[in-house]
């Protein structure tokens, strides 16, 4: 886990660099010493099988506050 940035209510986001095929987002609201977990899904096995990709290691970029939605386009 990386420490990824802030958002507007100042909560630290931790994300991992690297995932497989799911992970944890982690937002730590130093105020009220608390946390809360995003579980991020995703199959990319279909993804690899299109860009024939045989790594199943990917790359994670966070963007605090781009969107609301953690819905993956």
């Amino acid at each position: 886990m990386r420490f990824r940035g802030t958002t507007d209510a100042g909560e630290f986001i931790f994300a991992p660099y690297c995932f497989r095929e799911a992970c944890y987002i982690i937002y730590f609201d130093p105020r009220r010493n608390s946390n809360r977990e995003v579980f991020f899904e995703r199959d990319m096995s279909e993804f690899r099988r299109r860009c024939g990709l045989r790594s199943e290691m990917f790359t994670m970029e966070v963007f605090p506050s781009h969107i609301e939605s953690l819905f993956s386009l």
